[in-house]
């Protein structure tokens, strides 16, 4: 898992654009800056806060996790109210930080194969295809779907060997909500560090 974890936060750290470049070069420059700063300051690894705090300076503004909450809570979205779609939105994006935060201690030695670039369906939006190794492990294909607008690319999902990471938090927290209410969920999202850690 802790490979995969490196994955999604590159997918995590790749930038908004500014100079419009194309999103395969976005995604390659970032990942290569996440990892060169890992392998330099690893004092880090051993501190759950500085971790974090990584992933915080990484992310920053590129990566719309509104959308991001927002798809994953699917037919769900209609029925919050403001107040509790801006604390759920909160809650996911601290969960994320923290569950892929702890999975970084110790990641060395990985090498990203960029394999091309497929239009999504809709205009604006495309898939950035990598495949990951390290030592030891098999490769693991990830993907990476993004948003153009206004000039800048944006992250808004990860798919890790076919797998969507907001389709599979979608699943797990769509049975949540339906048994246990939303409040419930938000309520997990403060108590829980690794509320979907297992999904």
């Amino acid at each position: 898992m802790r490979i995969l974890s490196i994955l999604v936060l590159s997918l995590l750290g790749m930038a908004t654009v500014h100079a419009n470049p194309g999103a395969e070069a976005v995604i390659k420059t970032q990942t290569e800056l996440l990892l060169n700063r890992l392998q330099i300051e690893e004092a880090v690894h051993n501190d759950d806060a500085s971790l974090e705090s990584l992933v915080v300076e990484t992310i920053g503004q590129h990566v719309d996790f509104s959308l991001f909450s927002r798809l994953v809570l699917g037919k769900y979205r209609k029925r919050l109210t403001p107040e509790e779609m801006a604390r759920f939105e909160r809650g996911l994006t601290g969960v994320v930080i923290k569950t892929y935060a702890a999975s970084l201690a110790g990641v060395s030695d990985l090498k990203i194969g960029y394999l091309g670039m497929q239009k999504g369906k809709k205009e604006g939006r495309v898939t950035v295809l990598t495949s990951v190794k390290s030592a030891g492990n098999p490769t693991v294909r990830l993907d990476y779907r993004l948003y153009e607008k206004a000039g800048q690319w944006k992250v808004y999902d990860v798919v890790i060997e076919g797998v969507s990471m907001m389709m599979n938090y979608r699943t797990v927290l769509s049975e949540k909500i339906g048994s246990e209410g939303i409040e419930a969920v938000i309520s997990s999202f403060d108590t829980a560090e690794n509320v979907l850690a297992a999904s």
